[in-house]
């Protein structure tokens, strides 16, 4: 059964949304880091970047913050930003192959007005775990840090898609972990832009990791060979 008739696209976001909000209210959200918030208040607005599968944790996490986040402009993707909508978050929309001049600017006034913007830099189609240049790019030229977060219920399901999608399970614990903020310089060349993109993809694998180990989950093999395989040089 296609769900990309005129009543599913419609609905498909509605439902979401319910299934969010349900997850905003019933789950038990774990900060690791105590002093997480006033770290995030002394750097201003920042770039938070999470896994591509931890997208729906990482919606619920963001309801009632002042944040936006960063969608791609594919069908699947108008679904997602009708969704996010709904529980109030703020969606830009932007691919690394259509529409990324405008998606760029519109980030970076995001930024200038002080709204934090998440992203997930392995979306919309992959490799899982696999860093894009995007929210190096944007760190660059808005002198906004890079936050990784990661994000690991204690109950959920995973999805048979490409990032091997993770989906909470309502009344679960989740532990959230952030590492320091990542400043990414203005004047970078190439060479130091894949140091730092290495960076981000190595310092974003840690934190996910150590939230799946304090939720008690099995050793990931794919992320625990990206943690083993970084080669930046900084």
């Amino acid at each position: 059964m296609k769900l990309n008739g005129p009543f599913w696209q419609k609905n498909i976001p509605i439902l979401a949304a319910g299934y969010l909000k349900t997850l905003y209210r019933t789950q038990r959200l774990w900060f690791a880091n105590e002093d997480y918030a006033a770290r995030i208040a002394q750097t201003g607005p920042c770039i938070i970047v999470i896994w591509h599968n931890r997208i729906l944790q990482g919606s619920v996490c963001a309801i009632g913050r002042n944040l936006a986040v960063i969608i791609s402009r594919s069908r699947d993707g108008q679904l997602i930003a009708d969704t996010v909508q709904r529980i109030g978050l703020e969606a830009v929309r932007g691919s690394s192959s259509r529409g990324q001049l405008q998606s760029v600017r519109d980030l970076l006034k995001l930024l200038e007005q002080g709204k934090s913007i998440v992203m997930t830099p392995d979306g919309p189609r992959g490799p899982c775990y696999q860093m894009q240049a995007g929210p190096i790019e944007i760190a660059s030229l808005s002198g906004a840090p890079i936050v990784p977060a990661g994000a690991t219920p204690k109950r959920a399901m995973r999805v048979q898609s490409w990032d091997r999608l993770i989906v909470p399970a309502p009344f679960t614990k989740t532990a959230v972990v952030q590492g320091e903020p990542i400043y990414i310089p203005k004047d970078i060349n190439g060479g130091m832009r894949e140091d730092f993109r290495l960076l981000v993809e190595q310092k974003l694998c840690e934190v996910t990791q150590q939230s799946e180990t304090l939720m008690d989950w099995p050793v990931d093999e794919e992320l625990a060979k990206k943690l083993t395989s970084s080669g930046y040089n900084i």
